[in-house]
Parts: C-alpha cells; sequence; structure tokens
C-alpha cells in the first residue's frame, strides 16, 4: 500500500542524476549523502525531543505557511547551509545539486510526516504529496541553475526572474495540499501527477537545450 510513498522520490533521484546533461550521476553521490545525514540528524532528534504538530483551522493562510516553512524552507535551508560550508565547488554544481539533495532529505520527511498523520490512509497523501515534493525539489533546482547561468552572463533580470520562480515553486506543495485539505477534491491528485510530469519535461527539456548550447561553443 505504502510502496508508492517510499519510493517516489528515490525514482525521481535515480532520473535527476542520471539524465542531468552537465554532471555524471556520481557527481551527486556528496549532496546526496549531505542530505541523508541532515534528514537522519534531524528526525533523530524529532524523536527524542517534544514537537507540537500542526492543528489544522479553517485558517488555510496559516495552514499554508506552516508546510511552507516547516516542511519546505526549513530542511532546504539546513540542507544547504551544510553542503555549502563543507563543499567547495562551483555555484554551477551546486545549483544543479539542489534537487538530489533535497529530494534524499524528503526520501525520509515525506513517508514520516504521512505514516505519523491523521490522513496517512488518503490517497492524496500516499500518492500526491511525494509527487508534489519531487516536482518542485526538481523545478527549483532547474531555476536555481538558470538563474545562476544568467548571472554568469551579466544578465541581471533574466536571473531575479528565476530566482522568483525558484521561491514561488516551493509554495507549490504548500497550496495544492492547502487546497485538497479544505475541498477532500481528488482533483487535487490530478494536479500533483500533472505537476510532477512537467517538472519532469522541463528538466529533460533543459537539458537538451544545454546539451545543444554547449555543443555549439565547442
Amino acid at each position: 500500500m505504502y510502496t508508492f510513498l517510499f519510493a517516489c522520490i528515490p525514482v525521481f533521484i535515480l532520473l535527476y542524476c542520471t539524465a542531468n546533461g552537465r554532471f555524471n550521476w556520481k557527481s551527486f553521490i556528496p549532496p546526496l549523502a549531505f542530505g541523508f545525514l541532515v534528514a537522519f540528524a534531524f528526525y533523530i532528534g524529532k524523536k527524542f525531543m517534544v514537537f507540537n504538530r500542526y492543528v489544522w483551522t479553517t485558517n488555510s493562510v496559516a495552514a499554508i505557511m506552516n508546510i511552507v516553512i516547516f516542511e519546505v524552507a526549513l530542511p532546504l535551508l539546513a540542507c544547504l547551509l551544510v553542503f555549502v560550508i563543507f563543499d567547495r565547488s562551483k555555484m554551477e554544481y551546486k545549483a544543479e545539486s539542489i534537487a538530489p539533495l533535497i529530494m534524499t532529505f524528503f526520501t525520509v520527511m515525506v513517508p514520516f510526516n504521512v505514516l505519523n498523520g491523521d490522513d496517512r490512509l488518503s490517497v492524496f497523501m500516499i500518492y500526491a504529496k511525494p509527487l508534489l515534493f519531487a516536482g518542485m525539489s526538481v523545478l527549483l533546482s532547474v531555476f536555481a541553475s538558470t538563474a545562476v547561468d544568467f548571472f554568469r552572463k551579466k544578465n541581471v533580470p533574466l536571473g531575479i526572474v528565476f530566482v522568483l520562480l525558484a521561491v514561488a515553486i516551493i509554495f507549490v506543495p504548500a497550496v495544492v495540499e492547502a487546497s485538497w485539505y479544505y475541498s477532500g477534491s481528488f482533483f487535487y491528485v490530478i494536479v500533483a501527477a500533472v505537476f510532477a510530469v512537467v517538472s519532469v519535461a522541463v528538466y529533460i527539456a533543459r537539458g537538451i537545450i544545454v546539451a545543444a548550447l554547449d555543443k555549439k561553443k565547442s
């Protein structure tokens, strides 16, 4: 029953690392290791400490911000902080590594949160939630990498546009989950699936474009 919940994000990690046009899959081993270590440390700490679980209310904005802050922003910042401190690679590599880094954390976090939640048997939590977090991670890395490319080319306006897109994309899982919670509609499971497919399509399309541009330069 929970096979998809546990397998979804690892499959996205495998796809991302093997389909990357700039770096060999082996180069992503460090961010994968850092993401796992941060997740392990975080949830070991959570097991032995008291954390108040969020109680859903009629305030949808509060629900969205709770997911954004505690399920996306804080894990992302923790993983990036550890990775930046211990890895001295160029920004291009760091931006490309965001997806495997944070998806490794989500591989632990998403099943943990789902199985410890009240809606652990819902189709949305088992299927849609991992798809949303995997898709968000892929697009976040794509937008961050593209922003770095534009900044490196001194195209600041487009660089800022993609930074804003990267910031906006972290709200998508929270908005979709909150919309599902307050409506109970299966429609949002479909939205999650479409979002995940689009993220993969954008990633592959960007890889083809980057490969073509690199070939043209050489």
